[in-house]
Protein backbone atom coordinates (compact mmCIF):
# COMPACT_ATOMS: atom_id res chain seq x y z
CA UNK A 1 0.00 0.00 0.00
CA UNK A 2 1.37 3.42 -0.97
CA UNK A 3 2.01 6.09 1.63
CA UNK A 4 -0.71 8.28 0.08
CA UNK A 5 -3.34 5.67 0.89
CA UNK A 6 -4.59 4.51 4.25
CA UNK A 7 -7.01 1.87 5.39
CA UNK A 8 -10.29 3.33 6.56
CA UNK A 9 -12.12 1.53 9.35
CA UNK A 10 -15.84 2.03 9.79
CA UNK A 11 -16.14 5.01 12.18
CA UNK A 12 -18.17 4.89 15.37
CA UNK A 13 -20.19 7.69 13.87
CA UNK A 14 -22.69 7.28 12.10
CA UNK A 15 -24.49 5.18 14.64
CA UNK A 16 -27.27 2.67 15.20
CA UNK A 17 -29.13 1.25 12.22
CA UNK A 18 -27.57 3.62 9.70
CA UNK A 19 -24.85 2.47 7.37
CA UNK A 20 -22.19 4.21 5.31
CA UNK A 21 -20.02 2.07 3.08
CA UNK A 22 -16.83 3.92 2.11
CA UNK A 23 -14.29 2.14 -0.09
CA UNK A 24 -11.85 -0.07 1.87
CA UNK A 25 -8.84 1.96 0.75
CA UNK A 26 -9.00 5.69 0.12
CA UNK A 27 -6.62 8.60 -0.08
CA UNK A 28 -5.69 10.25 3.20
CA UNK A 29 -7.09 13.50 1.77
CA UNK A 30 -10.61 12.09 1.55
CA UNK A 31 -11.28 11.45 5.21
CA UNK A 32 -15.01 11.81 5.93
CA UNK A 33 -15.98 14.99 7.76
CA UNK A 34 -18.61 14.72 10.52
CA UNK A 35 -18.87 18.27 11.94
CA UNK A 36 -21.49 17.56 14.64
CA UNK A 37 -20.30 14.11 15.75
CA UNK A 38 -19.46 15.31 19.27
CA UNK A 39 -23.08 16.23 19.90
CA UNK A 40 -24.04 12.56 19.90
CA UNK A 41 -22.28 12.22 23.27
CA UNK A 42 -24.95 14.35 24.91
CA UNK A 43 -27.40 12.28 26.99
CA UNK A 44 -30.39 14.13 25.53
CA UNK A 45 -29.81 12.55 22.11
CA UNK A 46 -31.28 9.08 21.72
CA UNK A 47 -31.87 8.05 18.12
CA UNK A 48 -33.12 9.22 14.75
CA UNK A 49 -31.65 12.13 12.86
CA UNK A 50 -28.37 13.55 14.08
CA UNK A 51 -28.39 16.20 16.83
CA UNK A 52 -27.86 19.79 15.69
CA UNK A 53 -26.40 22.79 17.53
CA UNK A 54 -28.92 25.26 18.90
CA UNK A 55 -27.33 28.31 17.24
CA UNK A 56 -27.21 28.26 13.45
CA UNK A 57 -24.04 30.36 13.52
CA UNK A 58 -22.27 27.50 15.30
CA UNK A 59 -23.34 25.11 12.54
CA UNK A 60 -22.04 27.46 9.86
CA UNK A 61 -18.71 27.78 11.66
CA UNK A 62 -18.39 24.00 11.83
CA UNK A 63 -19.23 23.68 8.14
CA UNK A 64 -16.54 26.23 7.28
CA UNK A 65 -13.92 23.57 8.04
CA UNK A 66 -15.20 21.31 5.26
CA UNK A 67 -12.74 20.70 2.42
CA UNK A 68 -13.87 18.92 -0.73
CA UNK A 69 -11.25 16.41 -1.85
CA UNK A 70 -12.51 16.50 -5.45
CA UNK A 71 -12.28 20.24 -5.88
CA UNK A 72 -9.10 21.79 -7.25
CA UNK A 73 -9.19 24.53 -4.62
CA UNK A 74 -10.71 22.33 -1.90
CA UNK A 75 -13.57 24.80 -1.50
CA UNK A 76 -17.18 23.64 -1.49
CA UNK A 77 -19.55 26.43 -2.51
CA UNK A 78 -22.66 24.52 -1.45
CA UNK A 79 -21.92 22.17 1.46
CA UNK A 80 -24.77 19.96 2.59
CA UNK A 81 -25.03 18.10 5.89
CA UNK A 82 -26.56 14.63 5.79
CA UNK A 83 -29.03 14.62 8.67
CA UNK A 84 -29.11 10.83 8.65
CA UNK A 85 -25.44 10.11 9.35
CA UNK A 86 -23.82 13.53 9.82
CA UNK A 87 -21.46 13.43 6.84
CA UNK A 88 -20.74 16.69 5.04
CA UNK A 89 -21.00 16.40 1.26
CA UNK A 90 -20.97 18.68 -1.79
CA UNK A 91 -24.28 19.76 -3.30
CA UNK A 92 -24.91 21.44 -6.65
CA UNK A 93 -21.30 20.98 -7.68
CA UNK A 94 -19.62 19.34 -10.66
CA UNK A 95 -16.62 18.27 -8.59
CA UNK A 96 -18.47 15.38 -6.93
CA UNK A 97 -20.57 14.21 -9.86
CA UNK A 98 -20.97 10.48 -10.47
CA UNK A 99 -23.08 8.50 -12.91
CA UNK A 100 -25.95 6.42 -11.50
CA UNK A 101 -28.78 4.86 -13.47
CA UNK A 102 -27.46 6.58 -16.57
CA UNK A 103 -27.70 10.06 -15.03
CA UNK A 104 -25.07 12.46 -13.75
CA UNK A 105 -25.69 12.73 -10.01
CA UNK A 106 -24.39 15.20 -7.48
CA UNK A 107 -22.87 14.53 -4.08
CA UNK A 108 -26.19 14.38 -2.21
CA UNK A 109 -27.78 11.84 -4.52
CA UNK A 110 -24.63 9.72 -4.55
CA UNK A 111 -24.37 9.74 -0.77
CA UNK A 112 -28.08 9.00 -0.33
CA UNK A 113 -27.62 5.72 -2.19
CA UNK A 114 -24.85 4.58 0.17
CA UNK A 115 -26.39 5.99 3.34
CA UNK A 116 -30.13 5.46 3.01
CA UNK A 117 -30.79 3.23 -0.02
CA UNK A 118 -31.53 6.24 -2.27
CA UNK A 119 -33.43 8.09 0.47
CA UNK A 120 -31.79 11.10 2.07
CA UNK A 121 -32.37 14.22 4.15
CA UNK A 122 -29.83 17.03 3.76
CA UNK A 123 -29.42 20.48 5.24
CA UNK A 124 -27.84 22.90 2.81
CA UNK A 125 -25.85 25.09 5.15
CA UNK A 126 -25.46 28.28 3.13
CA UNK A 127 -29.08 28.35 1.95
CA UNK A 128 -30.66 27.19 5.22
CA UNK A 129 -33.00 24.73 3.51
CA UNK A 130 -33.65 21.01 3.83
CA UNK A 131 -33.57 18.77 0.76
CA UNK A 132 -35.48 15.47 0.75
CA UNK A 133 -34.27 12.83 -1.72
CA UNK A 134 -36.06 9.68 -2.85
CA UNK A 135 -34.65 7.45 -5.57
CA UNK A 136 -32.53 9.30 -8.11
CA UNK A 137 -35.03 11.68 -9.68
CA UNK A 138 -37.45 12.61 -6.87
CA UNK A 139 -37.07 15.29 -4.24
CA UNK A 140 -38.44 18.41 -2.60
CA UNK A 141 -37.39 21.35 -0.45
CA UNK A 142 -38.45 22.09 3.12
CA UNK A 143 -37.69 25.05 5.40
CA UNK A 144 -34.79 24.37 7.75
CA UNK A 145 -35.76 23.74 11.41
CA UNK A 146 -34.07 27.00 12.40
CA UNK A 147 -36.18 30.07 13.16
CA UNK A 148 -35.45 33.68 14.08
CA UNK A 149 -36.93 35.59 17.01
CA UNK A 150 -40.12 36.17 14.99
CA UNK A 151 -40.64 32.46 14.42
CA UNK A 152 -39.77 32.65 10.73
CA UNK A 153 -37.31 30.67 8.64
CA UNK A 154 -34.75 32.52 6.53
CA UNK A 155 -34.46 30.63 3.25
CA UNK A 156 -31.32 31.78 1.52
CA UNK A 157 -30.12 33.64 4.63
CA UNK A 158 -31.35 36.89 3.13
CA UNK A 159 -32.42 38.67 6.32
CA UNK A 160 -29.39 37.75 8.38
CA UNK A 161 -31.23 37.48 11.71
CA UNK A 162 -29.85 35.13 14.37
CA UNK A 163 -31.56 31.75 14.12
CA UNK A 164 -32.00 28.97 16.62
CA UNK A 165 -33.08 25.35 16.38
CA UNK A 166 -36.81 24.77 16.72
CA UNK A 167 -37.12 21.41 18.44
CA UNK A 168 -40.73 20.85 17.38
CA UNK A 169 -39.95 21.29 13.69
CA UNK A 170 -36.88 19.10 13.94
CA UNK A 171 -38.88 16.41 15.73
CA UNK A 172 -41.42 16.53 12.91
CA UNK A 173 -38.61 15.98 10.40
CA UNK A 174 -37.26 13.20 12.59
CA UNK A 175 -40.63 11.44 12.57
CA UNK A 176 -40.73 11.62 8.78
CA UNK A 177 -37.40 9.79 8.70
CA UNK A 178 -38.16 7.19 11.35
CA UNK A 179 -41.54 6.32 9.82
CA UNK A 180 -40.04 6.05 6.33
CA UNK A 181 -42.33 8.81 5.08
CA UNK A 182 -39.81 10.67 2.94
CA UNK A 183 -41.27 9.40 -0.38
CA UNK A 184 -44.79 10.20 0.85
CA UNK A 185 -43.76 13.71 1.92
CA UNK A 186 -42.23 14.34 -1.50
CA UNK A 187 -45.41 13.11 -3.20
CA UNK A 188 -47.62 15.39 -1.06
CA UNK A 189 -45.51 18.41 -1.98
CA UNK A 190 -45.64 17.56 -5.68
CA UNK A 191 -45.23 20.70 -7.81
CA UNK A 192 -45.41 20.10 -11.59
CA UNK A 193 -43.47 23.26 -12.38
CA UNK A 194 -40.55 22.35 -10.15
CA UNK A 195 -40.64 18.70 -11.22
CA UNK A 196 -40.27 19.70 -14.88
CA UNK A 197 -37.47 22.21 -14.31
CA UNK A 198 -35.56 20.43 -11.58
CA UNK A 199 -32.81 17.89 -12.03
CA UNK A 200 -33.06 16.38 -8.56
CA UNK A 201 -30.15 14.06 -9.19
CA UNK A 202 -27.80 17.01 -9.68
CA UNK A 203 -29.68 20.06 -8.31
CA UNK A 204 -28.04 22.15 -11.02
CA UNK A 205 -31.24 24.07 -11.83
CA UNK A 206 -31.99 24.95 -8.21
CA UNK A 207 -31.71 28.72 -8.39
CA UNK A 208 -33.79 28.91 -11.57
CA UNK A 209 -36.69 27.19 -9.81
CA UNK A 210 -36.67 28.51 -6.28
CA UNK A 211 -35.20 32.00 -6.33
Amino acid sequence: MEDSEVELLMPKFPMNFRKVTPPPVISSKTKPFYPVAKLTNEPSWKCGLIPLPRDYTDLMNLAANFVCCNSVTGESKTPALCLVCGLMVCSQSHCCETVMSGKKCGGCTTHARDCGADTGIFLRIRECIVVLHSKVTRGTFLPAPYLDEYGEADKGLKRGNPMYLDQEKYEELNRIWLRNEVPEKIARMFDPDILILMDWHSLLNYFACVY
